[in-house]
């Protein structure tokens, strides 16, 4: 009878002194307790376990959320936002275009007469798709594609040779740059995982290409 009054005492307490706060884990476990203190590193609180209330702490990088003065619809939430989490999104697919700017000068080089006609190559037109497989939650791996086109012509120009010879027609540039390789990207999720942050590297192949007129036509390769 003595043994049944303080089962029935603990977990009165357990209920009503201890149940008052949630922590949910990495690993999805939930523990109802009393939250005590919540430092850098670590979570302090009581909890019963084995009929006796108990002081223990655990580490935040275990815990995926905490929540004091829980109710049931709490709990619900967060058990659920944590079973969601668990299959967190495995494949990202993304594509954009847009305005482009060079950031390298006009050389010096370049003939007065044409240094505005450069200067307006700089400017162009900017596309990227890149597909993302995430292994981990943070960690994923893929491949990538940017291109960058600009384009510029003038009607009216002339050459001279050394003959003396002069030659009338026009010049026009038709540039693209490509990049394609494989990618690393790093993934961070905000707390409901509706929202995140993604960053990457990639290490691959660049190709230029221009069809030239200057007079005649020709085309201007390379890579790297």
């Amino acid at each position: 009878m003595k043994n049944l009054f303080v089962i029935l005492i603990m977990t009165f307490l357990s209920a009503h002194i201890f149940g008052q706060d949630l922590i949910i884990t990495n690993v999805n476990d939930s523990i109802i307790c009393k939250i005590m203190i919540v430092k850098k590193q670590q979570i302090y609180f009581k909890h019963v376990q084995d009929d006796m209330v108990r002081d223990t702490s655990i580490a935040l990088s275990l815990v995926k959320s905490y929540t004091k003065d829980y109710t049931m619809d709490d709990a619900e939430e967060k058990s659920a936002l944590a079973a969601s989490n668990s299959d967190y999104p495995r494949f990202r697919l993304m594509f954009n275009a847009g305005l482009g700017y060079s950031l390298a000068g006009v050389s010096n080089t370049v003939p007065d007469d044409f240094r505005n006609y450069v200067n307006e190559l700089r400017t162009g037109t900017h596309y990227n798709a890149e597909f993302t497989y995430f292994f981990k939650e943070v960690l994923g791996l893929g491949v990538k594609y940017d291109m960058y086109t600009t384009s510029n012509r003038i009607d009216e120009i002339y050459m001279i040779d050394e003959f003396g010879n002069i030659t009338y027609g026009a010049m026009s540039d038709d540039i693209s740059v490509s990049y394609f390789g494989p990618s690393l990207s790093f993934r961070l999720f905000d707390k409901k995982m509706k929202n995140s942050l993604v960053a990457g590297i990639s290490v691959g192949y660049v190709s230029y290409n221009n069809n030239v007129i200057i007079i005649d036509d020709y085309s201007m390769k390379g890579g790297t």
